[in-house]
């Protein structure tokens, strides 16, 4: 696929926060896995908790070919920091940066895993939603709800409210 059919695969949250000019091929991981499901491949998920593996990864993913997906979870990643330090917006500009300066060519995402919500009190599904926003609002372009710790009824409520 060209570069500027896959560029039409940018979630526009993604374009404004890189720019129109910007030809990364941060990609919606909704449209990776449409545009690989026929395809024998693997997408490498990597949970990015220090800054330092992020180069490594993408010159791994250059060599091979590879579609890699750059994510951190709520505990790892959040409105305060997380334990990593880290906010969806200082996550979002650490792997974009590193892929500028790296002229990072391979299509990829950055995903908000594991937004968990483990109870069904107003206080945690509005940390999950505040989350949520501040991932798109930062340029993700993928996002996973765990509502798992709860009974199916109010995983399937939580999820398709949170949606």
């Amino acid at each position: 696929m060209s570069i500027e059919k896959l560029l039409k695969n940018r979630p526009k949250n993604a374009i404004k926060r890189l720019g129109e000019g910007n030809k990364l091929l941060l990609l919606s991981g909704h449209a990776i896995f449409d545009i690989l499901k026929n395809k024998k491949a693997i997408i490498m998920a990597c949970n990015i908790r220090i800054k330092h593996v992020v180069p490594g990864i993408m010159r791994a993913a250059d060599e091979l070919d590879a579609v890699v997906g750059y994510e951190i979870a709520r505990s790892e990643g959040n409105l305060k920091g997380g334990y990593t330090g880290q906010t969806p917006y200082t996550f979002f500009e650490m792997v974009t940066d590193y892929a500028k300066r790296l002229n990072f060519k391979k299509p990829f995402f950055i995903h908000a895993d594991h937004t968990t919500v483990q109870d069904t009190s107003a206080k945690e599904f509005e940390t999950a939603e505040s989350i949520i926003k501040a991932a798109i609002d930062a340029g993700y372009s993928s996002v996973a709800i765990d509502a798992s710790h709860n009974e199916v009824r109010d995983n399937i409520e939580i999820t398709s409210k949170l949606s």
